[in-house]
């Protein structure tokens, strides 16, 4: 088991744990001493914790002391004989932060501030805490299961985005033909040759605005049925010559609906 260790300097307050991959903090406090800790399950374990106390009891020459036990805690919290709180692993006569590297199991900390009395150390404040690693596999198992959930989450995104875009489109080109078939309309009609040849190219062109139409809807529809198919898990289930031969069915029933809306 490694560590790493920081002090605070002068009056300041360490600064607070880094959430990052670890979990929340929990705060634990025993009269002027407080500790929070926070534990992380990533492919190294760790555990952090860090001690508070008034700058003036750092001056009055109040000693901090860390055990640690993987047995469990002492069975009286104010024993006189320290070695039954665990091992000794650190002293610190400032603020400060430690950083453990742990295995698994069950860990046991007891962090006493001695405060002096007269010429001795009776005074004090204790807490204790216990943090519980799990094996290897359930950390490798969440971050498996973080990594599932980006993938899943950025291909949901992209997918949105695409339909989105198709839409898009579908609609500025609608919204082109309208304004064309508008402009069509509002000419001014003429007796002359013009005017015979807009009124025979109009019929012309408003089927050929519905089919377009018709084809696009079709198209996002398209879209839509096979990326709702690659989130089915039936769908995942079935054999690739079964799933090309559903896709074409489907191809096929789409393109006859398309052609009953033929004009």
């Amino acid at each position: 088991m490694s560590h790493i260790v920081r002090r605070a300097d002068g009056n300041q307050r360490p600064a607070s744990i880094d959430l990052g991959e670890y979990d929340l903090p929990v705060t634990r406090q025993d009269h002027e001493l407080s500790v929070t800790t926070s534990k992380s399950l990533e492919v190294q374990p760790r555990i952090k914790f860090e001690w508070n106390a008034p700058y003036e009891l750092w001056n009055k020459g109040c000693k901090l002391y860390i055990f640690h036990n993987t047995v469990g805690f002492a069975p009286n919290r104010d024993t006189l004989e320290l070695s039954d709180h665990g091992h000794l692993i650190f002293e610190e006569t400032a603020n400060g932060m430690r950083e453990e590297l742990v295995g698994e199991g069950t860990h046991f900390y007891t962090l006493i501030l001695y405060k002096p009395v007269f010429v001795f150390f009776e005074s004090r404040c204790v807490v204790r805490f216990s943090e519980t690693i799990p094996s290897a596999k359930v950390a490798i198992g969440r971050m498996e299961d973080l990594m599932k959930l980006k993938q899943l989450t950025s291909q949901h995104y992209r997918e949105d985005l695409n339909y989105q875009v198709a839409e898009n489109d579908a609609a500025t080109k609608l919204f082109q033909s309208q304004q064309k078939m508008q402009r069509l309309l509002q000419q001014r009609p003429d007796d002359g040759i013009e005017f015979e040849i807009r009124k025979r190219v109009e019929p012309i062109v408003r089927q050929a605005l519905i089919k377009a139409r018709t084809k696009i809807e079709v198209a996002m529809q398209w879209d839509r049925i096979r990326s709702t198919l690659k989130k089915d898990e039936g769908w995942k289930s079935l054999k690739r010559e079964k799933r090309e031969q559903i896709l074409q069915e489907i191809a096929a029933d789409l393109d006859s609906d398309e052609a009953e809306f033929q004009p």
